[in-house]
């Protein structure tokens, strides 16, 4: 978002292709395959498991006991609003769930870049949702798209696509793509490059100054210490496993002091 106001200067815009995986039905597979039944069966627990996320404890547990609760209520309120999952196909309700509880979270930012730019979504705009909603969910996979770019522009289908640090051919499906992605994963094959440490190594100063100044120590709901156990982790014993979750308790910081500049 940084950039933004250059590209205004240069009187460009941006079309983001975040959500395309609505699309190709690739959000809460996790659910859809180990899931099921607790869907059907309003199994709570069970769901908010499938949910989470591994993510460094930075939060005093007080807090984390209200988040939780919060997860609770919205899980409970999808099931008491949206359409039965049996009636409706447990595909769209997964993806109507994601629609309704994740999707909101994005408007924020969206309205704050539109601010700076045009930002252009094409894959939430309620007219392509219709249509996703209109096509049978058997259909909205990766073929979908391979047919259209080949139909519209085929020369980009001799490009290889990426997924985090892995390079796959053009034209797998939607299988294919994950397990290809999972192996090259284990075997370390891909693409890798030091950005994360470097870009982390070059804030040091600024990370430690953070950890030792009255805006973070007057911080409610930080776990003070774990944090600064990461902090000291990373930079003082060189535990390199430790950039992740230094890395994304510095970007929710950061987005939590602009938050609370607005």
């Amino acid at each position: 978002m940084q950039f933004y106001s250059a590209l205004h200067n240069q009187n460009k815009i941006v079309i983001d292709g975040t959500y395309g995986e609505l699309a190709r039905r690739r959000f809460l597979n996790n659910i859809l395959l180990k899931g099921r039944g607790a869907v059907f069966n309003r199994d709570y627990e069970k769901i908010i498991s499938l949910l989470r996320a591994n993510r460094p404890q930075i939060f005093r547990e007080d807090y984390v006991r209200q988040m939780k609760k919060g997860v609770r209520y919205l899980v409970e309120e999808a099931f008491n609003t949206l359409p039965p999952a049996k009636e409706y196909g447990i595909k769209n309700w997964l993806e109507l769930f994601m629609i309704r509880n994740h999707l909101v979270t994005t408007t924020a930012e969206q309205a704050r870049s539109d601010k700076m730019l045009i930002n252009y979504m094409p894959f939430i705009q309620p007219s392509l949702l219709k249509i996703i909603f209109q096509t049978p969910a058997g259909k909205r996979n990766n073929n979908l798209f391979y047919k259209i770019i080949k139909q519209l522009s085929p020369e980009l289908s001799k490009i290889p696509l990426v997924k985090g640090d892995v390079i796959y051919p053009f034209g797998l499906g939607t299988l294919s793509t994950s397990v290809y992605i999972r192996l090259k994963g284990r075997t370390k094959t891909g693409y890798k490059d030091n950005l994360q440490y470097d870009f982390l190594n070059s804030l040091e100063e600024y990370v430690q100054d953070t950890i030792n100044s009255g805006d973070f120590l007057s911080c409610d709901y930080y776990d003070h210490q774990e944090i600064k156990n990461i902090v000291n982790g990373y930079y003082t014993n060189k535990n390199l496993s430790l950039a992740n979750d230094l890395d994304w308790w510095l970007t929710f910081d950061i987005w939590r002091k602009n938050l609370h500049n607005r």
